[in-house]
């Protein structure tokens, strides 16, 4: 808790006052500071041109009549630097987090569900993996676990119609969701016997992805075997790109929630630390307290409630803190925020009776 304890206080007094109910959830503060220290990537450039926050979906679906300048300006719409960690698998560009001040994503806010986004097909639609820190990638796996991420030029234009799909013959992956990075070029897999996760990497939007580097995760591994045989499920990675969420659920236990750091020393990432909270505690393997998404300071966790049937959110003070408030985000599953926090991608129940589920976006 810290130096960041204020905020916690006028927060939780904000909340307070709407009683944490299930029509206060969180997103943008446009006077927090963000980094310019050197490596700072996405972030250094967030602050130059995020999403609007005028109210206007970010999505070119439902944004046709805005000045499309709201939404890609400062040069933020390209995608992120492809840098040497990158290559290696862990995150780009990132600094461990923003500078003191507010939480991105503020727990009084009210999320409004904007757009179905058109151009990402609802036909076979399966789950919902993430969207990058620019909003210009997307990712999501088919109801037979298929891998697809779509591109597009600039935030406020359509997704492309021609998607990538990631080969999986050399690595084969199980069907679950998969994690997207931060930086749109490194996306995340569970592996075929759920052992311990599989990377891709690509060096630049358009180009094959590939397995990437696999001694990332042996920290991880070494998790799994040390449990008994446990099993991996629900990669999530954060858009601060230094956050991985994920379960692990040992023999005949219900599934722990994990969080694990990028260590740049080692460019692995580190032996995951379970979360103290009763409220992101699984009960069974039906009743799950999974992470769906992770805010750009890191202070902010989305995460689905199976027990319940409902989307929350949890804030701490900084990424070594503990979780310290709970607010639910109904109507929505696999919520995860933009880098400003002012744009929630999620998935909703399909109406096509060829897709389970299709991509929206809430502010």
């Amino acid at each position: 808790m810290r130096e960041r304890t204020t905020w916690t206080v006028t927060l939780l007094a904000a909340v307070s006052t709407v009683g944490c109910s299930s029509t206060s959830h969180p997103p943008s503060n446009e006077t927090t500071t963000q980094s310019t220290e050197a490596g700072a990537g996405p972030r250094s450039r967030a602050a130059e041109g995020g999403a609007s926050t005028d109210g206007s979906a970010g999505d070119a679906e439902s944004t046709e009549a805005n000045d499309g300048s709201r939404l890609d300006g400062g040069g933020f719409d390209a995608v992120l630097d492809a840098s040497s960690d990158a290559d290696s698998g862990g995150p780009i560009g990132t600094d461990g987090g923003l500078s003191q001040g507010p939480p991105l994503c503020d727990p009084t806010h009210v999320w409004s569900p904007a757009a179905i986004i058109a151009s990402v097909p609802q036909a076979g639609f399966g789950r919902f993996g993430g969207i990058s820190a620019d909003e210009t990638a997307i990712a999501w796996t088919a109801s037979t676990g298929v891998i697809y991420v779509a591109d597009r030029p600039r935030r406020s234009q359509p997704f492309s119609s021609m998607p990538s799909v990631i080969d999986t013959t050399s690595t084969p992956v199980a069907n679950d969701r998969v994690a997207l990075g931060s930086n749109g070029v490194q996306l995340f897999a569970v592996s075929a016997d759920r052992k311990g996760f599989v990377a891709f990497y690509r060096p630049n939007v358009g180009a094959t992805w590939a397995p990437s580097a696999a001694l990332q995760f042996a920290n991880l591994a070494a998790m799994a075997s040390t449990d008994g045989g446990g099993q991996f499920f629900e990669p999530v990675l954060g858009a601060d790109g230094n956050s991985f969420f994920y379960l692990l659920a040992p023999p005949g236990g219900p599934p722990v929630l994990f969080e694990s750091d990028w260590d740049a020393a080692a460019r692995a990432w580190t032996t995951g630390v379970p979360p103290t909270n009763p409220e992101l505690a699984s009960t069974g393997a039906t009743a799950r307290r999974r992470a769906t998404g992770g805010s750009a300071d890191g202070l902010t966790l989305f995460f689905f409630d199976e027990r319940t049937g409902v989307e929350r959110a949890a804030w701490r003070d900084a990424r070594s803190s503990p979780f310290v408030m709970f607010v639910d985000v109904p109507g929505m599953t696999e919520a995860a925020p933009n880098y400003r926090c002012d744009t929630l991608y999620f998935q909703e129940r399909a109406t096509d009776s060829s897709a389970t589920a299709v991509a929206a976006i809430a502010q």
